[in-house]
């Protein structure tokens, strides 16, 4: 099946004229009934704006070998690995936010544990330490060094895991999924 039978089968189904799809594409209604005709192809920017106006893969539009658009009932008894990625893609976009803030939590959580760690053993809690066990527990700088290191990554994990779960919480409502009833 061609691009030209598959646009106009869309097209119908859609319910829209070629004038319609012309207005809606930025073309004439000339340009549309050439594509149709399969005397002219649409440039890749027509065939992506094509694919997202229909809901089709780019696939079902240029491969003459598929002839059966994939439905919602044939994609769950056959998932693929689009319609996967998709459903991750989906998920992220609506709570990719979320996921953000979990990183800044756990970055919390190391930065707490190492700054504690540090504390006690550089001489900030030393004395509380000689008190109760009669021994200065004293670790060597490189060691200082690695726990500083450490402290520095779980506060840029922190501050960053906040700006960034501001951030896409802010272009959720950009990518909000409305289901609409057929």
């Amino acid at each position: 099946m061609t691009i030209g039978v598959k646009l106009q089968f869309l097209r119908k189904q859609a319910g829209m004229s070629q004038e319609a799809l012309a207005g809606q594409m930025g073309v004439s209604r000339q340009a549309v009934s050439r594509w149709e005709l399969d005397i002219s192809l649409p440039e890749t920017e027509n065939i992506i704006k094509l694919a997202k106006l229909f809901n089709v893969s780019f696939d079902y539009l240029l491969d003459e070998n598929i002839t059966e658009i994939p439905t919602a009932e044939s994609q769950r008894k056959n998932p693929t690995l689009n319609t996967i990625t998709e459903g991750f893609t989906i998920f992220f976009r609506k709570y990719g936010y979320l996921c953000c803030y979990g990183i800044s939590l756990i970055s919390l959580y190391n930065l707490i544990g190492y700054s504690i760690t540090f504390a006690g053993f550089s001489g900030v809690l030393g004395d509380m330490h000689f008190q109760y066990t009669g021994t200065i527990s004293a670790i060597p700088s490189a060691m200082k060094g690695i726990l500083i290191m450490y402290i520095l990554l779980s506060l840029a994990g922190t501050v960053g895991g906040i700006v960034a779960g501001r951030y896409f919480k802010k272009k959720t409502e950009k990518y909000r999924i409305t289901q609409t009833e057929n």
